[in-house]
C-alpha cells in the first residue's frame, strides 16, 4: 500500500520553524500569534532572566535554493507589508534556504519597498551575510533597545542596567506603547523613590500621550534642569504644541514652534517633524506644515495619522485632489482611521457633491459607538447636510438633534437647524411645532435676530407683537413704540428685514457712534430710537443690493437716499431737552438743521465705507452728481418738516 507523501512545502516550512529555534536562545520567548497576518512569531527579549519588555516579530520564509550568490529573496504582499509597517515593534525578515541548511535574516525597513507602485507582491532582498546560525544576540538586543530608544526619544538608556521588578514592567508597558499603564507604574515607583531621568523622561512621554500635558510639561522641565538633549527638548516642543492647542493658547503653540525650528535641520524623527507640522498647521503656516508632513512621511510612510493631517493641509490650500489621495493612503495604512473616514466624507460631500459615499464614510464611523460621535460633534452637520441632500429629512433632522444634544450651543449645528426648519416647515406641516419650540429656544439661548425674524414669519405676529418681541431682546428697539414706527410708513416686514444683518451693523455702530451728535442737541430717546432704525434699515439695504449687483457706485447712494427719505418722518417726534430750548425759533430751526445735515453726511460715508470693505473694496466716490442732487432734495425737505414742527418741539 502506498505511504502518503506529504506536501514539499509543508515540509520544507517545518524544517524552517525548527532551523529558527535552533538558534534562538532558550531563555528567549517566541510566541506563535493567534491570527497570522504576516507575523509568524513574536519574541520576547529576555534579560537576566527576565522579559525586558524588548520584543520584536519575525516573519519567515523558506525556499529550497536560492537564485542569487549574494541574497535570497522573501516575497511578502502588499497586505502584509501594510500590516508590518505599521507594527510598534521591529520586523525581522528570515529566510530558510534548504541547499545550504542556513537562515538569513534583515530588519524589514520602508525603504525596502514602495507600496504606492500598486504591485501586488514585493521582493525583499534578505543578504547572505547576516547569517542566523551565527547570530551576536548580545548586539541585537543591543540594536533592538536603540531602536525602541529612538521611536520613544529616550536616547542611551540601557535596559539591561534595570533591576527592579517593578521598573521592568513599566518599562515593557512604555516600550509597547501602553502609556496609561506605564504612568500609573512609572508613579507607584515615584512613590517609593526618586525616579532617575530616564524614567522622568519616559512618564513625561506618557503623560503626554494620555493628554496629560501639565503633568507632562513640569517633569520634562524637571529633566531639562539636569540635562540638556535634543530629544528633551523636542518632547518639551511637543507637550507645549498640544497643550497650546487644548487651550487655545497661542503662546504655547509659538513656542514650540521655536523649540522645533532649533531642531529642524538635525536628524530628527518622522515623529517630530509630524508634530512640527501639527504645530505650524494650528498657527496657520499651512504650506511649511506640508513641508514638514512630506519629511516626517519620507523617514515612516507608515503613518496613517500623518497622511490624513497632509490631507486636511490640502483641504485648506484647496487642493483637493491630493487631499483624497492622502486619505485614501492613510485609510490603506489603517482602514479604520476615524478621522480620515469623516474627513474624505466632508470633502466628498462639500466639495465633489457625493453625498451618498460620504454618507457611506460617515455610517462607518458613527456606526461603532456612541462615544465616537461626541469626538465628531462638528462633523454631525455634514451627515445631517447631506441627508437633506438626498431628501431624507428625517435623517437629517436627527442628526442635527444628536449633535445638539451633546453640545447644545454649537453653533454650526444650530444654524444648520435653524436654516433647515425655516425652510421646510412652511411645506411640512409636522415641521411647524419643532421649528416653532426650536426658535423660542434659539431666542432664549442667545437672543438669536435670526430666529426672532423666523418666529416672527412663522407666528404672523402683528407691528405690536413683534416689537414687544424685539424690544424684550434688542435694545435697539426698547425705546420704540408700534405707532411710532407705523407713522413712518414702515410695516412688520420691513422691521424684520433688518435682522438678518443686525449683528454687522452693531458691528459697523461700536466702531461709529451717534453719541457725538446727541450731546450736541438732544432731541429726545423717541427721535433717536427711530434715527438708529432708519440708519440700519438703510445699512442692510445697501449690503444686500451690493451682494446682488456688485455696484460700488450704488452703495453710498443707496444708504444716503434711504437715510434721506426716512429721517424727515422723524422730525415730529423731536422733543428738545436741554438749554436748546431757549433759542429763539428760527435760531433753533437752523441749529437743528445744521445738525442733522453734517450727520448725514458723516453717516452715509461711514457706512458705505465700512460696507464696501466688507467686500475688500476701499475707494468710493461720496461727491458724486447723483448725491449731491439727493442732499439738495433732502435739505428742503428736512427745512420744510422742521419749521411745521418746531412748535411741536419745544412743547
Amino acid at each position: 500500500m502506498d505511504k502518503p507523501v506529504r506536501d514539499t512545502n509543508h515540509v520544507l516550512s517545518n524544517r524552517s520553524r525548527k532551523y529558527f529555534d535552533r538558534f534562538l536562545p532558550d531563555s528567549w520567548v517566541a510566541t506563535v500569534p493567534q491570527e497570522d497576518y504576516g507575523i509568524d512569531f513574536y519574541v520576547d527579549i529576555v534579560i537576566d532572566g527576565k522579559v525586558s519588555g524588548l520584543n520584536f516579530s519575525v516573519q519567515l520564509k523558506s525556499t529550497a535554493n536560492g537564485k542569487s550568490s549574494k541574497h535570497v529573496s522573501a516575497i511578502l504582499k502588499r497586505s502584509t507589508l501594510g500590516f508590518l509597517r505599521v507594527r510598534l515593534e521591529p520586523v525581522m525578515v528570515v529566510v530558510y534556504e534548504e541547499s545550504s541548511d542556513e537562515a538569513y535574516w534583515c530588519w524589514l525597513t520602508n525603504g525596502m519597498y514602495d507600496l504606492s507602485n500598486g504591485h501586488d507582491t514585493y521582493s525583499i532582498p534578505v543578504t547572505r551575510q547576516n547569517k542566523w546560525s551565527k547570530m551576536d544576540w548580545n548586539e541585537l538586543t543591543k540594536h533592538v533597545q536603540r531602536l525602541f530608544n529612538n521611536k520613544t526619544f529616550i536616547g542611551d538608556f540601557d535596559l539591561s542596567k534595570v533591576h527592579s521588578d517593578v521598573e521592568l514592567i513599566a518599562w515593557k508597558a512604555y516600550f509597547r506603547n501602553e502609556f496609561g499603564k506605564a504612568v500609573y507604574l512609572f508613579r507607584e515607583l515615584q512613590k517609593e523613590s526618586d525616579l532617575n531621568d530616564f524614567a522622568l523622561q519616559a512618564l513625561a512621554w506618557s503623560l503626554y500621550m494620555t493628554h496629560q500635558y501639565r503633568d507632562a510639561l513640569f517633569l520634562i522641565n524637571q529633566v531639562l534642569k539636569n540635562k540638556q538633549t535634543d530629544n528633551l527638548f523636542q518632547t518639551k516642543a511637543c507637550i507645549l504644541a498640544e497643550m497650546g492647542r487644548e487651550d487655545k493658547d497661542r503662546g504655547k503653540v509659538l513656542q514650540a514652534k521655536e523649540l522645533f525650528e532649533s531642531y529642524a535641520s538635525k536628524d530628527v524623527t518622522g515623529v517630530m517633524s509630524y508634530n512640527y507640522g501639527n504645530t505650524l498647521s494650528s498657527l496657520g503656516e499651512i504650506k511649511q506644515a506640508v513641508i514638514q508632513y512630506k519629511k516626517s512621511l519620507k523617514i515612516d510612510s507608515s503613518n496613517a495619522r500623518c497622511w490624513k493631517n497632509l490631507g486636511t493641509a490640502y483641504y485648506d490650500l484647496q487642493k483637493h485632489d491630493k487631499e483624497l489621495q492622502c486619505y485614501d493612503e492613510a485609510l490603506s495604512i489603517d482602514p479604520e482611521l476615524e478621522e480620515a473616514m469623516f474627513s474624505k466624507g466632508i470633502t466628498l460631500a462639500q466639495i465633489y457633491a457625493n453625498y451618498q459615499e460620504a454618507l457611506e464614510l460617515f455610517n462607518r464611523v458613527l456606526s461603532k459607538n456612541n462615544s465616537v460621535k461626541e469626538r465628531f460633534v462638528n462633523g454631525l452637520f455634514w451627515v445631517a447636510y447631506c441627508y437633506e441632500q438626498i431628501g431624507d429629512l428625517k435623517n437629517a433632522l436627527y442628526w442635527v438633534n444628536t449633535g445638539l444634544e451633546l453640545e447644545g450651543s454649537n453653533r454650526y449645528l444650530l444654524n444648520f437647524k435653524s436654516n433647515f426648519l425655516a425652510e421646510y416647515w412652511p411645506t411640512y406641516p409636522e415641521f411647524k411645532d419643532v421649528a416653532e419650540k426650536f426658535f423660542n429656544y434659539r431666542i432664549a439661548l442667545e437672543g438669536d435676530y435670526l430666529s426672532i425674524y423666523h418666529l416672527v414669519v412663522l407666528k404672523k405676529l402683528s407691528m405690536a407683537e413683534t416689537v414687544a418681541l424685539l424690544s424684550e431682546h434688542i435694545p435697539l428697539f426698547e425705546r420704540l413704540t408700534a405707532p411710532a414706527i407705523e407713522s413712518t410708513g414702515m410695516d412688520t416686514s420691513t422691521i424684520i428685514s433688518i435682522l438678518p444683518g443686525l449683528e454687522l451693523y452693531l458691528t459697523f455702530r461700536r466702531l461709529f457712534s451717534l453719541d457725538r451728535f446727541k450731546n450736541m442737541i438732544d432731541l429726545g430717546e423717541k427721535f433717536w430710537a427711530l434715527l438708529e432704525l432708519f440708519a440700519v434699515q438703510a445699512f442692510n439695504t445697501a449690503f444686500k443690493k451690493y451682494e446682488f449687483l456688485k455696484s460700488a457706485d450704488m452703495v453710498a447712494y443707496d444708504v444716503l437716499a434711504n437715510l434721506t427719505s426716512y429721517l424727515p418722518l422723524a422730525i415730529p417726534n423731536i422733543q428738545i431737552q436741554n438749554k436748546m430750548i431757549h433759542k429763539n425759533g428760527n435760531d433753533l430751526a437752523a441749529a437743528i438743521e445744521k445738525m442733522l445735515l453734517e450727520l448725514i453726511d458723516i453717516e452715509f460715508k461711514a457706512q458705505a465705507r465700512f460696507i464696501l470693505r466688507q467686500f475688500g473694496l476701499e475707494n468710493m466716490d461720496c461727491d458724486s452728481l447723483l448725491i449731491k442732487t439727493t442732499v439738495n432734495y433732502f435739505r428742503e425737505d428736512l427745512h420744510v418738516e422742521i419749521e411745521e414742527n418746531l412748535h411741536l418741539m419745544t412743547a
